[in-house]
């Protein structure tokens, strides 16, 4: 389902993302950008090639495991996927971008960025709608490993036993839409 760019009131947005709910997952902006990771935005922003991001992020997540002292410290040193979501509730830059069940809390992000007042944004929110399992179906195409993709969804083997060899190792180009532990 495409949607066109156009003002929409909030009963008009409540009927189109109603039946959207459950197969669909949503992020909320206040500008009209490609979706980038903070991680790319770093990058861009440096202008660092993106051919150096395994590196840098590799050095960012040992010394964030490194220094942190939290009290699930133990879960950071061992769950690699745990400490990027971490990282990013932080501020850190990760190549992680949020996507939400929710149209709601979509919504909410969309309209509070607005008000941030960041320079050259704020005049419209945006929300992204994105099937998560048309998403995932696309991303089981690039792995090869059928068993690894199955271990992403299950909470017992949602370790760095399956995160490093899917998402760190081959660096292959694939979106999952993932949740960490």
């Amino acid at each position: 389902m495409s949607f066109q760019k156009r003002e929409l009131r909030w009963g008009e947005f409540l009927k189109k993302v109603k039946p959207l709910i459950g197969k669909w997952i949503f992020r909320g902006q206040s500008f009209d950008e490609p979706l980038k990771s903070s991680f790319e935005r770093a990058l861009d922003s440096y202008r660092i090639p993106y051919s150096d991001a395994p590196g840098i992020e590799d050095r960012m997540i040992r010394d964030f495991k490194r220094k942190y002292e939290g009290m699930d410290f133990e879960i950071v040193s061992k769950d690699t996927f745990y400490c990027l979501s971490l990282m990013q509730h932080c501020g850190c830059p990760t190549r992680l971008l949020d996507w939400t069940y929710s149209p709601y809390v979509a919504a909410f992000f969309a309209v509070e960025s607005m008000f941030l007042g960041k320079k050259g944004r704020g005049r419209n929110a945006f929300i992204f709608c994105l099937n998560h399992e048309w998403l995932n179906r696309c991303a089981r195409s690039q792995i090869k490993d059928d068993n690894l993709f199955k271990m992403r969804f299950d909470d017992k083997t949602l370790t760095d036993e399956s995160f490093i060899p899917l998402y760190m190792k081959e660096r292959k180009k694939f979106i999952l839409a993932d949740n960490p532990y």
